[in-house]
């Protein structure tokens, strides 16, 4: 077993904006997932505020370099996904189109990730992550695969939604 991560301790203020730079290779996506509940340290401690993380939880919303969409669910579902899981899709309903027109994607509702193209796909996977509204949004290099134009307006929507 490799080391990955050893000896680091950081504090985030609310509402900061945080970014990990480093070589591939060297644990930014490792503690990004630690951060997210998706993996646990070997040693130490993880706190969100006071709380622990034990698992995931809404409020860290974390999305990936790769889209990891659902195949069998339409952009839509895929974007409702995580409000289902916490029962509260009926009341959020009209927010799912307003994240859709949010990443432009309205016209594609009804579309099946293999329909998409791999920087529509990660347009809803960000609009997935968005509409839990986290306190903690892990971003892992998720706008890599957009095109320049798409990549500026969607860095642009994302600083304006966090703001």
């Amino acid at each position: 077993m490799r080391l990955v991560l050893d000896s680091i301790s950081f504090s985030v203020a609310a509402a900061e904006l945080v970014s990990l730079i480093g070589p591939s290779g060297c644990g930014k996506s490792t503690l990004l997932r630690l951060i997210a509940g998706l993996d646990f340290p070997d040693a130490g401690k993880l706190l969100v505020g006071e709380e622990k993380i034990l698992g995931p939880k809404a409020e860290r919303g974390l999305v990936f370099q790769d889209p990891n969409l659902f195949p069998w669910l339409t952009v839509r579902r895929n974007i409702e996904a995580g409000l289902v899981a916490r029962g509260v899709l009926q009341e959020k309903r009209t927010e799912v189109d307003e994240f859709m027109r949010l990443v432009g994607l309205e016209a594609f509702a009804n579309s099946y990730p293999h329909h998409l193209s791999g920087g529509m796909a990660q347009r809803v996977a960000l609009a997935r992550a968005l509409i839990n509204h986290p306190k903690v949004l892990l971003l892992d290099e998720p706008l890599g695969a957009l095109d320049a134009f798409t990549r500026m307006r969607m860095q642009d929507e994302v600083l304006r939604l966090w703001q």
